[in-house]
């Protein structure tokens, strides 16, 4: 264990636990298994120690709110300054848009998650792994804690802004600190999970009481390494410090599942400061009942504990192993450590960076679509076997109208319905209608009759469109050929017409676009590339080379 560790914390367990470590101690077993199943039998406790990082935590803790992520107004300043790091634009009614407000279905979200946020490469790309982001983020954390370093700013920004654990007044982040097994499982569960009522397990509060943040801890309760099941989960060690090797196990539970633990290749492991410690019930010569008995997996916990060169319990082992193979954890694994705050927001994100990089991202995008509604505003849209319908009224219009600012175009007459496109600035759109009583239009866009995409657009955005009265230069180049149409008969230049040698070089750089024919050229087609990778300019019409060489 490393020499830091110093600090003492204490924990009352069940009996069963002391009369291992009494055994160990002694050399031989210190009591017969009946007088042992007597005693865990009565309840008998004994106070134990568990080693803890040195770090004092500072300040008094604050309330841990629990409101969704578009509307949390903690740390103000910061959450501006982080929104525009990140890029993140209002949007809706109060709502936000951008990287970390897109569910796992592409769509925008204001009641999102850090999970789900992870699951997008944009999220991962433009602020996680970018040094320019990362730095910027570093440069405003002093106006949110005095005590951040540069081990733990992202941990520490990560945390203010999802408001995953408590900090404390008046602004004091505690990244060394040690979590409980409660914090811990709170810390996941928040993480994961999207903002909502009546959360929390009768089954879990009533075997570990009331414990502060039990309702979160119960949403993971089934990833734990200590366990309802045998009651090692408790009141009094959902309360104890939580090991790194614990934590790991249900990170790699919750997120890959238990299945990916057994299946970890054991043999193959390599570890500086780890090894399994092997069947420890079976030395202890407790197998043949105890596996079964309640208080079991906390006794092997803190046995192997209290004697660490031992080894792990195997069921943490194989956790340990598997997230080496994942690229989760080093060959130094501080299993037996405390875990603390700062290292347990960095193990979650390298977590889930660790199941992308072997699953893939299922969202790619800044920005998220809106999601379909049932009512907005007055009037209803309802849902039929995926289409939306709408009902409201509409008065058919025939004008053009143009763009003032760019503006997103929706699905219906609503910003919270899905969202169809972008509608840019200057453009010249097609209105066909307005919704009656609104000030929503519906509108055309496209070039060609088969890519008019049709869409509703507030009509904020929109201003009356005049025709460019640019009409002269077309008149005085239909007049000038008429008055000179006498040249034509002094065409014996044509036949030296050879001085256009000049000409063939830049025209020939336009013929490999012009054979080129496609039909239908978009607007943004106006660059080519040809053959050796330069740019071309691309001509839609037809190049007479008749007067090449």
């Amino acid at each position: 264990m490393s020499g830091k560790f110093m600090r003492i914390k204490r924990l009352i367990v069940p009996t069963l636990t002391m009369v291992i470590i009494a055994s160990q101690l002694m050399g031989c077993a210190a009591t017969s298994q009946s007088e042992l199943l007597k005693m865990l039998d009565t309840g008998q406790q004994i106070e134990i120690e568990i080693a803890t990082p040195i770090s004092e935590e500072q300040g008094e803790e604050k309330t841990l709110d629990w409101i969704q992520l578009d509307q949390l107004a903690t740390y103000d300043t910061f959450r501006k300054q982080l929104d525009d790091i990140m890029q993140i634009t209002s949007f809706g009614n109060g709502s936000k848009n951008g990287i970390c407000y897109i569910n796992l279905d592409g769509q925008q979200e204001g009641n999102n998650t850090l999970y789900n946020a992870m699951m997008n490469r944009k999220f991962i790309a433009n602020f996680i792994e970018n040094d320019t982001a990362t730095l910027k983020t570093q440069q405003i954390m002093d106006s949110v804690y005095v005590d951040t370093d540069e081990g733990d700013y992202m941990a520490a920004a990560i945390n203010a802004y999802w408001n995953l654990l408590p900090d404390a007044e008046p602004n004091y982040f505690n990244g060394g600190s040690t979590l409980t097994r409660i914090e811990a499982m709170t810390l996941l569960a928040r993480a994961n999970t999207s903002v909502t009522e009546n959360i929390g397990d009768s089954t879990f509060e009533s075997q570990v009481g009331n414990v502060k943040y039990s309702e979160f801890a119960s949403l993971v309760a089934n990833d734990s390494y200590l366990t309802l099941a045998d009651k090692s989960l408790n009141e009094k060690t959902a309360n104890g410090t939580i090991t790194r090797g614990e934590y790991i196990y249900m990170l790699v539970s919750n997120v890959f599942g238990a299945d990916r633990m057994t299946s970890a290749d054991t043999k193959k492991a390599q570890f500086n400061d780890c090894k399994s410690a092997g069947d420890i019930a079976s030395q202890q010569k407790l197998s043949e009942e105890d596996t079964s008995k309640d208080y079991y997996d906390s006794a092997e916990l803190k046995f192997t504990l209290d004697n660490p060169d031992s080894g792990c319990p195997d069921k943490m082992y194989q956790a340990l192993v598997a997230a080496q193979e994942l690229g989760i954890i080093s060959s130094d694994t501080r299993w037996d450590e405390g875990l603390t705050k700062s290292e347990a927001i960095q193990l979650y994100l390298d977590t889930l960076q660790a199941y992308t990089k072997q699953n893939g991202y299922p969202v790619d995008t800044t920005g998220g679509t809106m999601k379909p509604v049932t009512e907005i505003n007055g009037y209803q849209v309802s849902q039929d076997e995926g289409e939306a319908s709408e009902e409201f009224t509409i008065t058919e219009m025939d004008i053009q109208m143009v763009v003032n600012t760019e503006a997103y175009t929706y699905e219906n007459p609503t910003n919270e319905s899905t969202m169809i496109g972008v509608a840019q600035k200057d453009e010249v759109v097609h209105v066909v209608g307005q919704i009656d009583g609104t000030n929503w239009f519906r509108i055309e866009q496209g070039g060609g009759t088969d890519d008019i995409i049709t869409s509703f657009i507030d009509g904020e955005f929109l201003s009356e469109y005049t025709e460019p009265e640019e009409e002269t230069p077309t008149e005085t180049s239909t007049e000038t050929p008429a008055e000179t149409e006498k040249p034509a008969e002094t065409q014996k230049p044509a036949e030296t017409q050879k001085p256009a040698e000049t000409t063939p070089p830049p025209a020939q750089t336009q013929q490999p676009p012009a054979q080129n024919n496609e039909p239908d050229l978009n607007v943004g087609d106006v660059m080519g590339t040809n053959e050796s990778g330069a740019n071309d300019m691309i001509y839609g019409g037809e190049v007479d080379t008749s007067g090449f060489y």
